[in-house]
């Protein structure tokens, strides 16, 4: 596993890069991109000059993010063993936005499998696609005091909706979540965990505030306490 960041654990690498907050992020990202574009692509320069200096040799290289698969992809042929590169699909864009971030799309809904599988039929692409669904099983090990826990993020309803993520319009459309939960009953309370950068994140909070009240909480946690907030919650929900 090659990671930005963290303790190297066994089998882990950290390859330490600009981070998206960081000035040269922030400065490059007026020009092109965003944020997000900038930290994945400083990411994958770096990790295809580890590869080369190193001479590491991987017959596949599993990519999540589509800066990091695309550039990786375009580079392949300079890594030891021209490794084949799968990216994982989890939200929703035209298959033509990422063809060129691979050689073997793993999807993770049918809807974008049954795309990618018709536009490589329809272009008789050289391409693999598969579906494997998505899931993670993460089981809460602690014996929480959930009554507590609601009480210290002032959840005063019986049930909760908890959706993480970062806060935004764009590729987490935190915006149409709220929207929606805005028909529930008043006995749910719905908790958004994430950071809302910029004034696109804040609309989005001001959204939650204006459509439930008190029942909307926003929470900016730490790694070590976010299993708490998965303790309290009845649903999850990802709309991206």
């Amino acid at each position: 596993l090659f990671k930005r960041e963290g303790i190297k654990k066994k089998n882990e690498i950290v390859l330490k890069v600009p981070y998206r907050s960081d000035f040269l992020c922030q400065f490059l990202a007026k020009y092109r991109g965003d944020l997000l574009y900038w930290e994945y692509l400083f990411f994958a320069l770096r990790f295809i000059s580890y590869c080369i200096i190193r001479r590491k040799k991987f017959k596949t290289i599993a990519v999540i993010e589509p800066m990091a698969s695309k550039t990786i992809y375009k580079f392949r042929k300079l890594l030891p063993g021209s490794p084949k590169i799968v990216f994982t699909h989890g939200v929703w864009n035209h298959p033509s936005d990422n063809i060129m971030n691979a050689d073997v799309f793993h999807e993770v809904s049918i809807e974008n499998y049954n795309a990618m599988k018709d536009y490589i039929e329809l272009h008789k692409l050289n391409k693999k696609v598969v579906l494997l669904p998505h899931f993670l099983k993460d089981e809460i090990k602690e014996n929480y005091d959930k009554l507590k826990i609601k009480e210290a993020f002032g959840i005063v309803t019986p049930n909760v909706l908890l959706s993480v993520g970062a806060i935004n319009r764009g590729h987490k459309r935190m915006d149409y979540l709220i929207e929606e939960a805005a028909t529930l009953s008043n006995d749910w309370t719905i908790v958004v965990c994430g950071a809302a950068r910029g004034k696109d994140g804040e609309e989005v909070l001001k959204l939650g505030k204006e459509k439930l009240g008190k029942r909307f909480i926003h929470l900016l946690l730490p790694r070590s306490e976010i299993q708490k907030v998965y303790a309290v919650a009845d649903v999850f929900v990802l709309a991206s």
